[in-house]
């Protein structure tokens, strides 16, 4: 069966094309097929996160945070006053005096 090639010219950075010349080299294929294979696996990469079932997402990153607060230190409060003894409430003077003037007041506040 005969394959359809489409020729075309890209301009890439140095860096870019030393990138493609090692994995070309390390998979022993040519620099087309590597672009190829490369270019393939990114777009099946992004059809796939695209096409995500959002209620999937939504349970799997519930998931990551029960995860994550298992293996948090846990926060306790402070213990409650026990039931069986009386609290006893006194009244709590207040500092602002009902004679002051309102521009004391004021400086008090800020």
């Amino acid at each position: 069966m005969a394959i359809t090639t489409v020729r075309t010219t890209y301009a890439l950075d140095v860096p870019t094309v030393r990138a493609l010349d090692d994995l070309a080299q390390h998979w022993q294929i040519s620099k087309s097929e590597t672009l190829r294979r490369l270019i393939l696996s990114a777009a099946k990469e992004q059809l796939s996160t695209r096409h995500a079932n959002p209620r999937l997402a939504a349970l799997r990153a519930l998931q990551d945070g029960v995860k994550a607060s298992r293996t948090a230190p846990l926060k306790t409060a402070p213990p409650l006053p026990s039931a069986t003894v009386p609290m006893r409430v006194e009244p709590v003077s207040s500092p602002v005096k009902t004679d002051d003037s309102h521009e004391q007041l004021d400086s008090w506040l800020l």
